[in-house]
């Protein structure tokens, strides 16, 4: 079993309120079964992908629209934004351990 040094290996610096809202909403998720985005949680989830250099803009009803990256605008509910800010985060945190590895692995 390996240890994890938080010297030579800090955590990286959280960049948003979404990053710290993720665990308490995959919480929530799991024990209710159904994905609910309130009010401070689209706050949370526009000022990430901002961050991801996205905008995430309200349209009529519960649906809003993703820009950036230079593609077209994709429309969306707030629960499918809120998965794909989930996916985004997890698969930055999975390139990130990944090149720890790799640094370990070549380090000997």
């Amino acid at each position: 079993m390996s240890t994890l040094d938080v010297l030579s290996d800090p955590p990286r610096a959280v960049r948003s309120r979404f990053e710290l809202a993720a665990l308490r909403l995959a919480d929530r998720w799991l024990r209710t079964g159904h994905l609910e985005v309130a009010a401070e949680d689209l706050l949370a989830l526009r000022e990430y992908f901002a961050g991801e250099g996205l905008t995430l803009e309200p349209q009529p009803g519960l649906v809003e629209k993703l820009g950036g990256d230079g593609g077209e605008p994709i429309e969306m509910t707030r629960e499918d934004a809120l998965l794909l800010a989930f996916r985004r985060l997890a698969s930055a945190e999975a390139r990130r351990r990944e090149a720890i590895l790799a640094l370990t692995v070549a380090a000997g």
